[in-house]
């Protein structure tokens, strides 16, 4: 001992002094924990109280683990879990809780439509369910199902797709955006000709098109309105009525025609029919040996007195061409005859043999 504090007088002054640090830390310690029980207040009596009643409901659901952690030695029955009492589930072996937490789903209004739904049950007990699955009897479990997907299923009846208005096609369970792309394919492209043309309808798939073809009834006479007897159409002239006479074409046609001939001021041609949107070469050669043209009913434009929004409105002419046409009569002079046309840039041959048929300059004074 005595070698030991001569050692302790050897140190230099850093090693005393933390060897003197580390002794009075170690007191601090020991002096702490000696007088603890002043600093340490104790727990108030209720969270005390608190605190045993959670140990001993603790206790008390793990012995209900115990008692239900078999049901080898339950006898089992058939039951449906939308009506079997909470004595009926622990009957099974069904832990209280678990069967508590039945009977509170069921009177929010949640039902079972199928045995697995009870694993969606919070804490269900899988062992449990495996034993009693082939036990569960829903009733009315088919027709609960065959309801879930009463939206997804058709009720088809013949129909006749190129007049089926979209309100029938909806009473059919065709959904509304698939009935008006039925409408609008027939009326914007082209009447159907075939049943198989549902396949082109856009956004439509394969499943839902061999759904509906067995229905689907094409009817000539539906598609075109066959003239009783041979009828001249002038189409310069004709209305709505009038151009419905022709063969194949229906009153989606009829307006875009009207449309088209009040644009271009009126045919001077009867090939223009072809730039009308959705007109083809084979519904053309239908409707051409009806049709006939008066070129005197056009409406023509004066080219030096139309005003800007005149002219680029009309279907031959585009913005820039507007433009060098009117720079050229305010900047230069007015137009003397169509032919000065062909001498404005961006007027080809070809835009000026349609243009001309429409224009009638009359020089300024």
């Amino acid at each position: 001992m005595w070698k030991g504090l001569k050692e302790l007088f050897n140190y230099n002054k850093k090693q005393r002094n933390g060897l003197l640090i580390l002794i009075a830390v170690a007191l601090g310690i020991q002096l702490f924990l000696y007088f603890s029980d002043i600093f340490v207040q104790p727990l108030p009596e209720e969270d005390t109280a608190r605190f045993a009643a959670v140990v001993k409901n603790w206790e008390r659901e793990k012995d209900s683990v115990e008692n239900y952690s078999s049901t080898n030695e339950v006898a089992l029955f058939d039951f449906d879990p939308n009506t079997a009492d909470r004595e009926e589930f622990e009957a099974l072996g069904l832990r209280p809780f678990l069967a508590e937490r039945i009977i509170k789903y069921r009177n929010k209004g949640g039902q079972f439509y199928k045995k697995e739904d009870l694993l969606n049950i919070y804490g269900m007990d899988s062992t449990w369910y495996i034993q009693v699955a082939p036990y569960v009897d829903i009733e009315g479990a088919e027709r609960i199902e065959s309801f879930t997907k009463k939206e997804k299923k058709l009720n088809l009846k013949p129909f006749k797709i190129n007049s089926v208005s979209q309100a029938e096609l909806e009473s059919y369970n065709i959904k509304e955006w698939q009935a008006k792309r039925i409408i609008t394919f027939r009326e914007k492209v082209h009447p159907f000709k075939t049943k198989e043309e549902l396949f082109k309808v856009y956004g439509f798939d394969s499943a839902f098109v061999k759904e509906l073809l067995p229905f689907v009834v094409i009817d000539e006479m539906e598609e075109e309105s066959t003239p009783t007897e041979m009828v001249i159409v002038e189409i310069n002239s004709a209305d709505s009525l009038k151009l419905l006479s022709l063969k194949g074409i229906g009153p989606a046609f009829s307006k875009r025609i009207l449309e088209y001939r009040n644009k271009l001021g009126g045919f001077y041609a009867k090939e223009q029919l072809l730039e009308v949107y959705g007109m083809d070469a084979e519904r053309f050669e239908k409707v051409a040996p009806y049709v006939n043209v008066d070129e005197s009913l056009i409406k023509r434009l004066d080219i030096n007195k139309a005003t800007f929004k005149e002219l680029v409105n009309h279907p031959y002419l585009s913005y820039e061409q507007v433009k060098n046409i009117v720079n050229f009569r305010e900047k230069v002079r007015p137009f003397k005859t169509n032919e000065e046309l062909k001498h404005i840039e961006l007027i080809d041959d070809a835009i000026f043999s349609k243009i001309a048929n429409y224009l009638n300059p009359s020089p300024s004074q």
